[in-house]
């Protein structure tokens, strides 16, 4: 950390919308005004490629800026690698976004965006996923100091190792209408397989469809963004069903 940096928080951030993205910029942009802020992202897009990391394939990284850096894997390969390998020292912090397009309910299990504060979250650092429904450059920037807001709370309050922060932003957002805490909602997608041939005959198929309308309990995110306001969730990397764990126990597994 340079000198006069020692007061500030080492922060790492990262995305899956690519290092040129104008979401991690603006994000980048305003955490530094505050933070020491480090730049570790994908060299290209790489949106719901969820929590992979390359083991069987060697990944490329180079610095375009001071404390600026792209690399060729995935999120969670970008996260892997400044946190052991470029940052001058573990982190306060982990931010991820902010993304092009929101992830919520079922969104966080495919999110490349999610997956980065996961990584931070494995690595028992406190971490910020934050995607945005609205993607002009005006909404990013708005987006950034809902964000701003969240970090400066995270830096003076404790969070439980294992557990990651999830925030999303409504388009036109109005900060009268302030961060809901919530739970997770349910988001399911039209099961879409096209398929295509291409000019020499071969079969193809693109996968994905429009996310379905699905009623929604009125504590979740998926309903309380439709309702102007910011949303933030705890997650927590225990995936574990204990409601499920005692009816489980009665199996006899004969």
């Amino acid at each position: 950390m340079g000198k006069g940096l020692k007061h500030m928080a080492l922060i790492l951030i990262g995305n899956d919308d690519g290092y040129r993205a104008a979401g991690i910029n603006a994000l980048a942009e305003a955490l530094s005004r505050q933070n020491d802020v480090w730049l570790v992202a994908p060299d290209r897009e790489r949106s719901a490629i969820g929590h992979a990391i390359s083991l069987h394939k060697p990944v490329r990284f180079a610095c375009y800026a001071p404390q600026r850096y792209w690399c060729d894997g995935t999120p969670t390969d970008a996260t892997y690698i400044g946190l052991n390998r470029i940052l001058p020292r573990t982190p306060d912090l982990v931010v991820s976004g902010i993304n092009h397009g929101p992830n919520l309910g079922d969104d966080i299990t495919y999110s490349g965006t999610v997956a980065v504060a996961m990584e931070g979250a494995v690595h028992d650092i406190p971490s910020l996923a934050v995607s945005a429904l609205g993607t002009t450059n005006g909404s990013y920037e708005i987006a950034a100091q809902v964000a701003l807001k969240v970090v400066n709370d995270m830096l003076k309050n404790k969070i439980p190792k294992g557990t990651f922060l999830n925030l999303n932003i409504p388009a036109e957002y109005d900060p009268k209408s302030g961060i809901k805490l919530t739970v997770l909602g349910r988001r399911k997608y039209k099961r879409l397989v096209e398929e295509r041939f291409s000019p020499r005959g071969q079969r193809y198929y693109w996968i994905g469809g429009m996310p379905k309308e699905i009623k929604n309990e009125k504590d979740t995110d998926c309903h309380l963004i439709k309702q102007g306001h910011a949303t933030l969730t705890p997650l927590t990397l225990d995936l574990t069903d204990r409601r499920f764990l005692t009816s489980l126990s009665s199996w006899s597994f004969n």
